[in-house]
């Protein structure tokens, strides 16, 4: 299962954000044969996502870094997104959703 982690960025902003993938036991998932994405959209199903750039920060402790450039965050309208982290191994045949959560855009005045 997916761990929620709510967000708020603000628009026109750079926002990072650190993030932990976990077993369900709670140990770190080693993320050496995974490759990482993570994108948001305005709701479930639709077809227009806007990507986060994922960066693993180690790769044996399950440590990653999603990034909301500016240039994204500017181009999208205020407002709340879902969004979600996948993991994906080709060699492992496996994919998993490890985080989640609704993304808010807070509106920018200047």
């Amino acid at each position: 299962m997916a761990t929620q982690v709510n967000i708020f960025a603000d628009q026109g902003s750079d926002y990072t954000l650190d993030l932990s993938v976990k077993e369900d036991d709670g140990s770190n998932t080693n993320l050496t044969t995974y490759t990482t994405t993570a994108k948001f959209a305005k709701s479930y199903g639709t077809s227009q996502t806007h990507s986060f750039t994922v960066t693993t920060v180690s790769a044996a402790e399950g440590t990653l870094k999603i990034k909301l450039p500016a240039e994204t965050s500017a181009n999208v309208a205020s407002g709340k997104y879902v969004y979600d982290v996948k993991i994906d191994s080709t060699s492992l045949d496996v994919t998993r959703r490890v985080i989640e959560g609704i993304l808010t855009i807070r509106p920018k005045v200047s």
